[in-house]
């Protein structure tokens, strides 16, 4: 089972799936990790994340929402928002789970 927080864990493991170079150096981000990028923007220091779950037709779904504040991902602002820091992706990335891995 998914908890709340989880969403934020997916989001910012964008970073190693696909994975991408140009950390404070590009001035637009990969659109396949947007997620990740949003998640670290520098101006957004607020984060809340809602869910809500229902049952149709025999099946259970859960709906889940993140808004930022203030947001982030605006075209031409990504370098001097998502920034390089120390991440190291060869110490992390080997340990992250895959999304279909949770149940």
């Amino acid at each position: 089972m998914l908890l709340v927080f989880d969403p934020a864990f997916f989001r910012y493991n964008e970073v190693c799936d696909p994975g991408y170079e140009g950390l404070g150096v590009v001035d637009t981000g990969p659109e396949a990790a947007g997620h990740f990028s949003q998640v670290v923007w520098k101006t957004s220091t607020v984060l809340g994340i809602g869910r809500a779950e229902i049952e149709r037709d025999g099946m259970k779904c859960a709906y889940i929402v993140g808004r930022y504040k203030p947001p982030g991902n605006f075209e031409g602002a990504y370098k001097g928002n998502v920034l390089k820091g120390t991440f190291n992706r060869a110490a992390y990335c080997p340990t992250v789970a895959k999304k279909d891995e949770y149940k």
